[in-house]
């Protein structure tokens, strides 16, 4: 078990480390996102960019999480909610291309409240199976339903055989009540 997570770690950060691949990563984002507006994604300079060096535009911005510098500036803080939600369902649901890495110091918000991301050397990709589990989970989260979240993880591959299923289901149950 241990030498299938290093060995994925090991390709995780050779793949992080070769900027040709973070440079396709955000040329592949910039054409997912190209006919949305509430999405920003920056401009790689291709002809200033090696292995060793990525070249992208320069984002002026405020982090997602400087709230007061938000309010200052005008900028609807549900909006900007609602434009990221939408960004990273279409990431999971429609593109299947995800970003991996989406903490605070890869978001920012920009004018008419869109967002922009930074920092491509992290992305995942889902297959059709996995975005139709997502799915079914985000689903019984709504309807607040345990049992068939614990369906969708166990599909997923993500329960180990000696779980107790039960607890499990209390334990998700309790997460879904609490932060519904």
């Amino acid at each position: 078990v241990y030498k299938r997570q290093v060995d994925e770690f090991r390709k995780a950060i050779l793949k992080e480390i070769d900027f040709n691949t973070e440079a396709s990563n955000i040329d592949r984002f910039r054409r997912n996102f190209k006919e949305d507006d509430t999405v920003y994604i920056p401009k790689v300079f291709h002809n200033l960019s090696t292995k060793r060096v990525l070249t992208i535009e320069k984002i002026e911005g405020i982090k997602v999480t400087d709230v007061e510098k938000i309010e200052k500036s005008g900028l609807d803080r549900k909006k900007i909610a609602i434009n990221g939600a939408n960004a990273v369902l279409k990431q999971i649901f429609v593109d299947g291309f995800f970003h991996a890495d989406p903490h605070p110091g890869n978001i920012f918000v920009l004018d008419n409240n869109r967002i922009a991301f930074l920092d491509f050397g992290m992305v995942g990709r889902i297959d059709e199976e996995t975005k139709s589990q997502f799915a079914n989970i985000l689903q019984a989260v709504i309807e607040r339903d345990a049992p068939m979240i614990i369906e969708s993880f166990i599909a997923m591959g993500m329960v180990e055989e000696d779980m107790d299923i039960k607890k499990l289901e209390l334990d998700v149950a309790d997460l879904v009540d609490r932060y519904y």
